[in-house]
């Protein structure tokens, strides 16, 4: 299971050749060093939020949809998602990708950059503003890690019986920033205060994956709704939150 990335969406527009210079060969090793042991299979964690660009379609995205990424990140997950068909084809690896949509839930780090979720839920509890780039209209899917855990696993102990073994992970359901903050609100019963900043171009508007693909063939399906996933994240914020005030 590869799930390696030292840059995420963001830090690649500041540091281009990290995403391609140091995942890329470290990618490339891992695949030499599969077939010179005897593995035979890797499952690759790939963007299902970035690698398909701003497509201007509304309607959930499928993975024979094209692929135009918007930033480095997107961009080096592509290039590594075709290294790993290369090996497929040239040396009969069963590698399989997982283009996986926006996770959240126990363990992610807001300080890494990515996960709205979570940095959305703890600035909240901190009473810390919201940073919303653009006007909080942007849509994306949301999946819970115990699900996403789940496709791991199936990929894992899986063949799949399809030509291309690129599947989509998320939720299929498409939910606004704005409609995510009302959402932590209700959840967490308190007030958010937003500030709002001038889109970023790398940013798309809209990004929902089309799952079927993954439920035929993977036999996977998410079974964590959005607002109990919220749930039990915020639930567990507020814990750490009163275990740092001593009580």
């Amino acid at each position: 299971v590869y799930l390696k990335s030292s840059t995420t969406p963001a830090t690649s527009m500041l540091d281009a050749a990290k995403a391609y210079c140091e995942d890329l060969p470290d990618l490339m090793a891992t695949c030499q060093m599969c077939l010179q042991q005897g593995v035979r299979k890797i499952v690759f964690a790939s963007s299902g939020g970035t690698v398909y660009g701003d497509l201007k379609i509304q309607r959930p995205y499928r993975e024979d949809d094209p692929t135009h990424p918007r930033n480095h990140y997107g961009i080096a997950k592509v290039a590594a998602e075709n290294i790993l068909l290369m090996y497929n084809a040239l040396h009969d690896m069963e590698n399989i990708i997982l283009r996986i949509s926006n996770p959240y839930g126990k363990g992610q780090n807001s300080l890494s950059g990515v996960g709205a979720i979570t940095a959305f839920a703890e600035r909240i509890v901190h009473d810390e503003p919201i940073h919303i780039y653009g006007d909080g209209n942007i849509i994306r899917d949301y999946i819970e890690v115990s699900d996403v855990a789940g496709a791991f696993a199936a990929a894992v102990t899986l063949k799949p019986d399809c030509d291309s073994p690129v599947f989509n992970v998320g939720s299929g359901a498409g939910v606004s920033l704005l409609e995510l903050v009302e959402i932590l609100q209700k959840s967490m019963q308190r007030q958010a205060t937003i500030e709002f900043f001038p889109r970023r171009q790398f940013d798309v508007l809209y990004n929902v994956l089309d799952i079927s693909k993954a439920k035929a063939h993977l036999g996977f399906a998410p079974s964590i709704l959005l607002e109990d996933g919220i749930g039990r994240h915020t639930a567990r914020l507020k814990l750490k939150e009163k275990a740092s005030d001593g009580f």
